[in-house]
């Protein structure tokens, strides 16, 4: 990972196989992502969630808490610390 020659990567073959699977199988359910402090640093986060809501089969949520995110359509932001958003979306 990140042009470490000696990476190993069997651990995250495995989560990356059973987070397919999850998709495959669950696609046809309604779908509520809530990201939480996803930065622009490392973007894979990022990246997945927004490719997950793109190609769900179902009906999708997306919420997306960072306090450095500007709102755009198909995406529910809340512009503060991840404690706060997700206190807020408890209640």
């Amino acid at each position: 990972m990140f042009s470490d020659l000696y990476w190993e990567s069997s651990r995250v073959d495995k989560q990356s196989e059973k987070f397919k699977n999850w998709v495959y199988h669950n696609q046809v359910e309604t779908l509520i992502v809530v990201e939480r402090g996803a930065g622009m640093a490392v973007p894979t986060v990022r990246m997945t969630c927004e490719n997950l809501i793109q190609n769900w089969k179902n009906d999708v949520r997306f919420i997306r808490i960072n306090p450095g995110t500007e709102p755009h359509e198909g995406l529910d932001v809340l512009k503060m610390g991840a404690l706060d958003g997700l206190t807020l979306l408890d209640k």
